[in-house]
């Protein structure tokens, strides 16, 4: 082994490497194993695929965590629901420019990118319903006409009158 300290066994721990950063527990070859890089840091490496299965994976931090994928990735569950909670809000970022936020008083802000009417900020296709008071604090286009099954409140025009055409 090289040393008499690279490995050792105490009846309860086994330990891999003196004070050597370089000592790693390899598995099949160089390019898949466990080190410790750094004081209070674990290293898992491969140099494929690091492929966990279990009934439940439970990872508990004291502090934040980073996923970095160097391609598209995909979260996903194959049944129930996927739950993203946030003590404090949550932010979905693209390009590192936040374009979701619901923040702790549970309201929902999309990102203002500049849209136009061609490329909107926010799309729609399909239905929408709103079930409250929708307020728009700037102007409405509707494109195939409008129809409201109930009243409809057009008060604070600035010039006091409503124009129809059509």
């Amino acid at each position: 082994l090289g040393g008499a300290d690279n490995l050792t066994f105490d009846g309860t721990d086994v330990k891999v490497g003196a004070a050597d950063a370089d000592a790693k527990l390899l598995f099949r070859d160089s390019g898949i194993f466990l080190n410790s890089s750094t004081n209070g840091q674990l290293d898992i490496d491969a140099d494929g695929e690091i492929e966990m299965a279990s009934a439940k994976l439970d990872v508990d931090m004291s502090s934040d965590f980073d996923i970095q994928g160097g391609a598209e990735s995909t979260v996903k569950t194959t049944a129930g629901a996927l739950l993203l909670d946030g003590g404090e809000g949550v932010t979905i970022k693209e390009g590192g420019t936040a374009v979701i936020t619901i923040d702790t008083n549970r309201d929902v802000l999309f990102g203002s990118t500049g849209g136009s009417t061609s490329d909107p900020d926010v799309e729609f296709d399909g239905y929408v319903r709103f079930d409250g008071t929708a307020e728009f604090d700037g102007a409405v286009q509707c494109d195939a006409g409008f129809t409201a099954n109930g009243d409809v409140d057009l008060g604070n025009a600035t010039s006091g009158t409503i124009t129809a055409t059509g």
